[in-house]
């Protein structure tokens, strides 16, 4: 959590008001500056901070069967139906996730200017030189 980070975060455009508010949403300097690097605003950061805040609501357990001992068969099924339905949520939103990062890894971030070779880079060295 030093200077560096903060400097890093400036290049990357994001302000020091942007990173108090990561940080208050308990992101760690070291998770701001990786999502940072990846290519993440602070209002995508901000929206996984808050994805990964959410907590499941408290479900009331059910109760035993006092026959048995075990919860009874129906609410016992409608639990694995919402755990499984809840899974599959999951699923898609991590192959967004992971669909989302493909497109930006792939994002051209040069600004459209290409890059000089090496040759280029020695002639303007020498032309600066004479």
């Amino acid at each position: 959590m030093g200077i560096t980070d903060y400097i890093k975060l400036g290049m990357l455009g994001i302000k020091p008001a942007e990173i108090k508010e990561l940080k208050e949403k308990e992101l760690t300097m070291d998770q701001i500056v990786g999502l940072a690097e990846k290519g993440y605003t602070p209002a995508d950061m901000a929206a996984l901070a808050e994805l990964a805040s959410e907590t499941p609501e408290d479900k009331p357990t059910p109760e035993p069967d006092k026959k048995t001992g075990e919860p009874d068969d129906k609410s016992k099924q409608s639990e694995d139906k919402q755990k499984t339905e809840e899974n599959q949520e999951l699923l898609k939103a991590q192959q967004l996730i992971l669909k989302l990062q493909n497109q930006l890894a792939g994002k051209d971030l040069s600004g459209g200017k290409p890059e000089k070779s090496n040759r280029e880079k020695v002639q303007d060295i020498f032309r600066n030189i004479y």
